[in-house]
C-alpha cells in the first residue's frame, strides 16, 4: 500500500529514515542479474531543479551528485532532460520525443510548476503519462517519482497524487516537499551559479545533496549499484 496519509507515522518515519518501501515497492531491473561492469542506464527528466538550478556548480547538481555516485561502481551512460518552467506534461512530451531506449532507472522529478497552476487530475495524468513515456523499451525498469519540489501545505494534494501514480510496480515515490520548509536547504538569494542568480525558491547545494541522497538509497535497495 502507497503512502495514502501524508500524515501518518508509517510513511512519515520513511521518509525521515529516506528509505521510501513505505511509499512503494522497490524493485530491481534487469540489470541486476547482469555481469559485473555492465554500464547503468539513466534517464533523468524534469524541470530546472534536474537542470542544476540552483546549485554553486554543475558538478554540485542532484543529476551530477548521482551520475558521479553511480560511475564509482560501474560505467553509466546518462541521459538528462532539464527544463527550466516546465509543467509535468512538457516534460512527458519531451520524453515521448526520445529514441526508445533499454533503461535501468528513471528519476522524473516534475511538480514545482505544477503546484497552483496544474489541477491536480492533470498533475497526476501528466506524471502517469511520464512515467509510461520512460518505461516504454524498458521492462523491469525502476521508475523514481519526486513529489514537487514545493512548500508541503501547498503541495499535499500534488504529493498524494504522484504517491498513487508511482505506488509499486517498479514505481517508487520519494517526497522532497518536506525538504523545501528546511533549513538552510535554500537560498541565500543573489548568489551567482552557472545558472544564474540563485533565488530563495529553488535548492542549494544542501538540498541538491539530499535530494541526491535519497534517490541513491531507492536505487542501492533495489540492487542496482
Amino acid at each position: 500500500m502507497g503512502c495514502r496519509n501524508r500524515a501518518s507515522a508509517g510513511c512519515l518515519a520513511a521518509t525521515l529514515a529516506l528509505v521510501t518501501t513505505g511509499c512503494g515497492a522497490v524493485e530491481a531491473g534487469d540489470r541486476g542479474a547482469g555481469p559485473p561492469g555492465d554500464p547503468l542506464r539513466v534517464l533523468l527528466a524534469g524541470d530546472s531543479i534536474t537542470a542544476g538550478y540552483y546549485a554553486s556548480g554543475e558538478d554540485r547538481s542532484y543529476a551530477a551528485l548521482l551520475e558521479d555516485e553511480w560511475d564509482d561502481d560501474a560505467p553509466v551512460e546518462a541521459q538528462s532532460i532539464g527544463q527550466p518552467g516546465a509543467r509535468a506534461w512538457r516534460v512527458a512530451r519531451a520524453v515521448a520525443d526520445l529514441d526508445p531506449a533499454a533503461l535501468d532507472v528513471a528519476v522524473l522529478e516534475v511538480g514545482a510548476n505544477d503546484v497552483g497552476k496544474s489541477s491536480v487530475e492533470e498533475y497526476s495524468a501528466s506524471v502517469d503519462r511520464l512515467a509510461d513515456n520512460a518505461e516504454t523499451g524498458s521492462p523491469g525498469l525502476l521508475t523514481i517519482c519526486l513529489g514537487p519540489w514545493n512548500d508541503p501545505v501547498a503541495s499535499a494534494a500534488y504529493d498524494e497524487a504522484v504517491a498513487q501514480v508511482c505506488d509499486g510496480g517498479g514505481r517508487v515515490y520519494v517526497q522532497v516537499s518536506d525538504l523545501f520548509v528546511e533549513d538552510g536547504m535554500r537560498g541565500p538569494a543573489g548568489l551567482d551559479t552557472p545558472y544564474g542568480e540563485r533565488d530563495a525558491f529553488h535548492p542549494n547545494d544542501r538540498a541538491h545533496a539530499e535530494i541526491a541522497r535519497r534517490i541513491a538509497d531507492v536505487v542501492d535497495e533495489a540492487g542496482l549499484t
